[in-house]
């Protein structure tokens, strides 16, 4: 009721200033009558002008009659239309005629072009299948929620120009797009006319679908309804129906995205880009846009997100969700370190825009929150300049693991990468043979054509379609050796694409599907760096002694802020790849108990199987964060099986 008023008042506001340029013009008229420029005339006039009108006031009226109600906007669009065959006509009732070309270049034209401008309006909403648009006028450069001029607190002038106080955008500009207000969904801003429009409040039912669900390391396959929603009502009205879970590129390991009775939001249709500005480095997108989409798009302009996590089809809400990280955390933190702010969706808060300082709380429980806050609409992302699109790569050979670590420890200080990668059945003389990969991002051109390359995109069901694994304690050795044998024939130092450099494993999407319909168990495990030797060396002995199906392994160094439970902290990241089976099931819980006697994290959405309370032993902030949770969502309206599992 309040925003229909302030249309109507907006609506109100519109037509006293059209009644006031009527006014004037007829002011004109009697001063024109008075110095002698009319004469008598009873005559109809017909122009251009008047037929366009004509024309426009008929349709929008027919189609008005055959559809119902339009909103506050269509009396002004009528109008328009109507003023324009009155004043070319009005010597009907004066009888005195004014020249027909001056009404047509003076009256007659503008008047078109705003009565279409209010029909263009309203079909634009009408096509979202929204009733009521509210005109107001605001600076296009502010970051602000959408509102009604009528809502400001007060209008002052400043050397600036017109500004509104308080939360009120500013009007210094006096330009209009057209965009939906915050609470009213998504909108597209185009040159010349903002429009805000309010909802029907009755939301529309979302339609559903039920399908399988598979996490990525083939662990957990689930039946679950779910919808593909591509405007925020349709957001809103299955949060507020359901208890439910966003999901993004589904290609979180530990079933982060479905399950828990929850009906599954399929948020890839929600991919637009709302506001890029490239001078600030900022841009705002929503939550379905995947990384390689973004990068299509801020690449050529000599921008990119710093923080790009292994696979290019992961979306950007995912990223917040998990608060991933990239190949050097060192140097660029985690995720949430580029986020600026967000736009989350609560049945009980409605739609919010959040950050640091205005939800400092709910922003950190969010970024790294698992989907379990609210579903993330938008994100406000912040770029880093583009050098050029080429990687130079050194290849350092290493014979052990704790070769490597102090190895990666002497070049990751300046690179822009700097990683490793080991064979993962040991030889009988050493552990962890395998490479040092460090990176710089070299001065160069843009990229203007195929940002992206052409790659096969995997997915959670079609990385399983062997239906036996191929990785083995035979095949892991030779494969791995005969990789290590190829990279030493390469040149110490070459360059290769960036996308590769970020991307490793999009163009080789083999190794996924080389684990089958079993699929694979990974495990990552942050360990603080006076812990990091102890660890590779009880690592090793525990290898040696079991014999896993290890194929590879990697580490990288870390730097972060312990808080809640984000996989974030400063030590050493070491990641594990291995073959699903009964004993890989009890080696992972040795690695649990190395882990927590080297006081390290081991990584959540990673691993499917890592139990309750290991998370709360490991983690400071388990607690912190069930409590703060369950005060903000106390309904526990969001839900995955990793979080029923974990229970957060």
């Amino acid at each position: 009721m309040r925003r229909r008023g302030e249309a109507r008042l907006v609506a109100l506001l519109a037509s006293i200033g059209a009644a006031s340029a009527l006014l004037g013009i007829l002011a004109f008229h009697a001063g024109t009558t008075a110095q002698g420029y009319s004469f008598s005339s009873r005559l109809p006039v017909v122009t251009p002008a008047t037929v366009v009108a004509a024309v426009g006031l008929v349709t929008l009226l027919a189609r008005s009659g055959r559809q119902g109600d339009r909103g506050e906007l269509l009396p002004v669009a009528a109008a328009c239309f109507a003023s324009v065959l009155f004043l070319t006509n009005q010597q009907l009732v004066s009888g005195r005629m004014i020249s027909t070309r001056d009404w047509e270049r003076s009256v007659d034209y503008p008047l078109v072009f705003l009565g279409a401008a209010m029909t263009r309006a309203i079909e634009a909403v009408e096509a979202r299948g929204l009733r009521e648009v509210a005109l107001l006028l605001d600076d296009p450069s502010s970051t602000s929620s959408c509102r009604p001029v009528s809502s400001a607190a007060s209008i002052g002038r400043s050397k600036t120009g017109v500004r509104s106080s308080g939360k009120d955008p500013p009007l210094m500009n006096m330009h209009a797009y057209l965009q939906a207000p915050s609470a009213g969904g998504g909108g597209r801003r185009v040159r010349g006319l903002r429009v805000c429009w309010t909802p029907d409040m009755s939301l529309p039912s979302t339609t559903t679908e039920t399908a399988a669900f598979h996490s990525f390391d083939g662990s957990l396959v689930e039946r679950a309804a779910f919808c593909r929603p591509d405007r925020y009502r349709m957001v809103e009205a299955a949060i507020g129906a359901d208890r439910v879970i966003a999901r993004g590129g589904g290609y979180s390991y530990a079933a982060a995205s479905f399950g828990g009775g929850s009906l599954v939001l399929d948020m890839t249709r929600l991919d637009r880009v709302l506001r890029f500005e490239p001078q600030s480095r900022l841009i705002e997108v929503e939550a379905g846009m995947r990384l390689e989409q973004l990068l299509a798009l801020t690449a050529p302009r000599g921008l990119i997100l710093p923080v790009q996590p292994g696979y290019p089809a992961i979306t950007v809400g995912g990223c917040v969700a998990s608060n991933v990280h990239g190949k050097n955390p060192h140097r660029e933190g985690t995720f949430r370190h580029s986020v600026v702010d967000l736009t989350l969706s609560h049945p009980r808060l409605g739609t919010l825009r959040i950050d640091r300082s205005t939800e400092p709380e709910l922003f950190e429980l969010t970024c790294g929150g698992y989907g379990l806050t609210g579903v993330v609409l938008a994100a406000t992302l912040r770029l880093e300049p583009l050098l050029g699109w080429t990687a130079s790569v050194e290849r350092i050979p290493i014979e052990s693991m704790a070769e490597g670590l102090a190895r990666v420890r002497e070049r990751t200080e300046g690179a822009a990468f700097a990683y490793t990668w080991h064979e993962g059945i040991p030889s009988a003389g050493a552990f962890g043979r395998g490479l040092v990969y460090v990176g710089q991002i070299a001065e160069g051109p843009l990229p203007r054509e195929r940002v992206v390359p052409g790659y096969r995109r995997l997915t959670a069901r079609s990385r399983a379609r062997l239906g036996a694994p191929l990785w083995g304690r035979s095949t892991s050795r030779l494969l791995g050796t005969g990789f290590r044998a190829l990279e030493g024939l390469r040149p110490r130092r070459s360059e290769m694409p960036l996308f590769d450099a970020l991307f490793p494993f999009a163009r080789r999407g083999e190794y996924f599907l080389l684990y089958g319909r079993r699929g694979l168990a990974e495990y990552q495990s942050l360990v603080p760096h006076a812990a990091a030797a102890s660890f590779v060396a009880e690592l090793e002995r525990e290898v040696r002694r079991v014999r896993p199906p290890l194929v590879m392994a990697s580490l990288k160094l870390f730097r972060g802020e312990k808080r809640f439970v984000r996989f974030e902290a400063d030590g050493v990241c070491f990641t594990f790849d291995l073959v699903r089976s009964s004993e890989t099931r009890a080696f992972l819980e040795r690695l649990d108990r190395i882990t927590l006697e080297a006081s390290g994290l081991p990584h959540i959405v990673k691993d499917s199987r890592l139990p309750a309370e290991v998370v709360a032993r490991s983690y400071e902030g388990y607690e912190e964060f069930r409590a703060k949770r369950r005060a903000h969502d106390p309904e526990g309206r969001f839900r995955s099986a990793l979080s029923a599992r974990l229970e957060l």
